[in-house]
């Protein structure tokens, strides 16, 4: 149909300016805006709508929390303090490095987190025992894993999550909402059995 052929040329149109950036890629975001109302493949009504859904809000009140954490250096500050308690004997660092990368990434993106572990990682093993390079791949490890297991944990943990409570209520509208709580409830044990893996698994490493 018409409004097939418009929407695939449109995808098509946005992959290509996204890989080439003629435009600046927020701006190239933008683009069925102003494509799909004028083909009239989409109302600017509900073009408009799809940018100003509680998904988008949440995404974003969810990036700008983990910014301003971020640029005042309180998730070091929290990350320090933990450690500190927690001790610095090799298997008491990895736990300390596993239980903060998953309260970050519970709450910000896996990346944001990962960025922030990984010279904290390096400073705790080069400290234990400098000569060990084992001992600082298990914890570069335990950071990458743990950050994307917990990734699943809150709703904003990752964008995708969202996306999925979004497609969720649209797709099956009956039936019961998806609320922060509930998702946390079917999460939590999923999370906790599979960082209690792999803790013991990069000790056996």
């Amino acid at each position: 149909s018409r409004e097939q052929s418009i929407t695939l040329g449109t995808t098509l149109l946005l992959l290509f300016w996204w890989l080439t950036e003629p435009i600046p890629i927020h701006i190239t975001a933008l683009a069925p805006l102003l494509i799909f109302p004028v083909t009239g493949v989409l109302s600017m009504t509900t073009a408009v709508a799809q940018f100003s859904t509680n998904t988008t809000f949440l995404i974003v009140g969810g990036f700008l929390l983990a910014l301003t954490a971020e640029k005042w250096l309180l998730l070091d500050r929290i990350t320090f303090s933990i450690m500190l308690k927690i001790g610095s004997t090799p298997h008491r660092a990895l736990f300390g490095m596993m239980l903060v990368t998953a309260l970050l990434s519970a709450w910000m993106s896996n990346v944001a987190t990962t960025v922030i572990m990984v010279p904290i990682a390096a400073s705790v093993a080069s400290k234990i025992d400098p000569e060990d390079t084992q001992l600082l791949k298990g914890y570069l490890l335990s950071i990458a894993y743990t950050a994307s297991i917990s990734g699943m944990l809150t709703p904003i943990s990752t964008p995708t999550n969202v996306i999925v409570i979004d497609w969720l209520s649209i797709t099956y509208p009956r039936a019961p909402e998806v609320t922060f709580p509930l998702w946390i409830g079917a999460a939590l044990p999923v999370t906790l059995s599979m960082l209690t893996v792999l803790y013991l698994y990069i000790l056996s490493l």
